[in-house]
């Protein structure tokens, strides 16, 4: 019961948006390219008309599937969003604690690169006080206060703060490339919290 609770959290989508399954092969070029210009350029130096033209597509065409810019923004936060969603169930379905843990450190490792402009965008936004970055974090912070008081940490809670902001950052220095021993610097998480 309580693991459905705590997925309902990282699973409570918006449906005003469109479902990103649903999208046409011109929708997805232009979210495309508007994520690769927004996480390069920052979300207020790019212009409809450069996305249109990146996407070789018309300014109208923006117009008429995301309305505006922000529309555009809306979309690409949703899909990060469904990105974090699909991480947090992830970790709700492990039953160990020190499990939690130990995933949460390999994901980060593991995200595609890819998906690199897109957590880029992430972390830009965040620093935006019209994006709730506490909203997204929450369901994390929750569950890691979990898994730390079953651990029996004195301060669960800041413990949970500690171990979040020590992924995070970690997560950044790697999309910045600044971690060039990537499984060395895994085996030092693991062995800071005694997962192996």
């Amino acid at each position: 019961m309580k693991s459905e609770v705590i997925l309902s959290k990282f699973g409570d989508y918006n449906d005003i948006f469109i479902p990103l399954k649903n999208m046409t092969d011109k929708q997805q070029r232009i979210l495309e390219v508007a994520l690769q210009l927004f996480a390069k350029e920052g979300y207020n130096s790019v212009t409809t008309a450069k996305i249109a033209k990146e996407a070789c597509v018309s300014e109208g065409l923006i117009f008429k599937h995301f309305k505006n810019k922000e529309g555009l923004l809306d979309t690409i936060k949703q899909l990060l969003k469904e990105k974090l969603d699909k991480i947090g169930e992830e970790l709700v379905l492990i039953k160990d604690p020190k499990g939690i843990l130990k995933r949460a450190i390999e994901i980060i490792f593991e995200i595609d690169k890819n998906d690199y402009d897109c957590w880029r965008l992430q972390y830009q936004l965040k620093m935006d006080p019209n994006f709730n970055a506490f909203e997204n974090k929450k369901p994390f912070i929750d569950l890691l206060t979990g898994v730390f008081t079953k651990l029996e940490y004195e301060d669960p809670s800041q413990e949970a703060f500690l171990f979040y902001y020590i992924n995070d950052t970690t997560f950044l220095q790697l999309l910045e490339g600044n971690i060039s021993d990537k499984e060395s610097y895994k085996q030092f998480l693991f062995k800071k919290y005694d997962l192996i």
